[in-house]
């Protein structure tokens, strides 16, 4: 319970929370994924609490989880941190926690090189950059960073607030994916057949990176301040 909200928060000590993820790992995969969702709840809801000491155990602790089940489920935990810290402060601590996850995944992920292009479009972490990308997005040009340049008070209040994590985190990502540009060239020979099937091809990893950064440096609108960060 927050003394000083009155709310109440669904948390999982660390411990218990892996141990249930070891466990579920253990039973047929359609209960794992039935279950799976419903954890990554309850720890993300512990980066809501105003305790840091709380929101620094639930980051790890999310850390760890992600890095313990497949990478192909990473895309369930960036969208459950999008959904549970959507303002205020939590776009802090989101950015921080993605940080966390994205570096404890890369550190037991080893990256494929000899793939077929079908292949390499299906790798799970590489499909996982336009959702992080969007969030980091978020911190770097949008309401958050805008906290961050507006609200000194917040930053000593919410430790989250200091640093570049979302730079880091491109960093991190950007190492890891599969370097090879030229799927976007085979994609978009393939993007008229995937249409007709009501597919969505997506480009390649390095340019779901590069892009969106490049859509800012062209818009006329943004500022060379914005564009400095």
């Amino acid at each position: 319970v927050d003394s000083r909200s009155g709310s109440v928060t669904k948390t999982l000590r660390s411990p218990i929370a892996l141990a249930l993820v070891k466990l579920y790992q253990k039973l047929p995969r359609q209960i794992f994924e039935a279950r799976l969702p419903r954890l990554l709840t309850i720890t993300c809801g512990g980066l809501k609490s105003r305790d840091s000491t709380a929101r620094s155990v639930a980051r790890d602790t999310l850390a760890k989880i992600a890095a313990t089940i497949d990478v192909k489920y990473l895309s369930e935990v960036i969208r459950e941190l999008a959904i549970a810290l959507s303002e205020g402060y939590q776009l802090h601590v989101r950015s921080a926690a993605l940080y966390s996850v994205i570096l404890a995944v890369t550190k037991v992920y080893e990256r494929p090189e000899c793939l077929s292009s079908d292949e390499a479009r299906k790798l799970p972490f590489d499909n996982c950059v336009p959702a992080i990308m969007d969030l980091i997005q978020q911190d770097i040009f949008g309401s958050a960073s805008e906290i961050k340049e507006a609200d000194n008070v917040q930053k000593r209040l919410v430790k989250e607030a200091g640093g570049a994590k979302s730079h880091e985190t491109l960093e991190l990502m950007a190492k890891h994916i599969l370097f090879r540009p030229s799927l976007a060239a085979e994609t978009g020979s393939d993007n008229q057949d995937e249409r007709k099937d009501g597919g969505n091809a997506s480009p390649s990893a390095v340019h779901a990176i590069v892009s969106p950064l490049l859509e800012r440096l062209r818009d006329p609108e943004v500022s060379t301040s914005t564009i400095g960060k």
